[in-house]
């Protein structure tokens, strides 16, 4: 029974000094804060998304949630962290912690994070309509800004 004790004891000390972590390798991030702005007027609620530009697996998605304001900041591994340095495509979920609902489409937009960024603006041009954030079968449903096609879902270059 002790040899059993040891054994778990020893794979319990284990476990804590390798952590929990997802083994991916944190970049380092520069803090963000901003305001969004559709048309030139700031929008908000919603989930701004910003997805690495061309796509890199070691490059993480980095989110934020903008206010009624159109005011945000950006977080990659934890609240309010930032962004590590790239260029990103922009896209717009709705803030389900708001009620979710719709969201304005929007052309694509790429924005980039340098390492001096601290206040950002990201101004995007909408395309006088609003979408649903449920997807078609088969997409992500977001409205997309990216170099993915400028419709409504990633790559489908159209809306419904």
């Amino acid at each position: 029974m002790k040899k059993f004790l040891h054994c778990g004891a020893a794979a319990a000390a284990l476990l804590l000094l390798s952590g929990c972590g997802d083994g991916i390798e944190k970049l380092p991030t520069v803090k963000v804060a901003g305001k969004l702005t559709i048309d030139g007027k700031p929008y908000g609620p919603v989930q701004l998304t910003l997805t690495p530009n061309p796509p890199n697996e070691e490059m993480p998605v980095v989110t934020g949630i903008v206010d009624a304001n159109g005011n945000f900041s950006l977080q990659t591994y934890g609240e309010k962290d930032g962004a590590p340095v790239g260029k990103y495509d922009v896209s717009l979920k709705p803030d389900m912690l708001k009620g979710g609902g719709m969201v304005p489409g929007i052309k694509p937009a790429t924005v980039e994070i340098a390492a001096d960024s601290k206040e950002i603006t990201i101004a995007l041009e909408g395309t006088g309509s609003m979408v649903s954030p449920l997807p078609k079968p088969g997409q992500e449903g977001s409205a997309t800004g990216g170099a993915g096609g400028g419709g409504i879902f990633p790559g489908s270059g159209g809306g419904p």
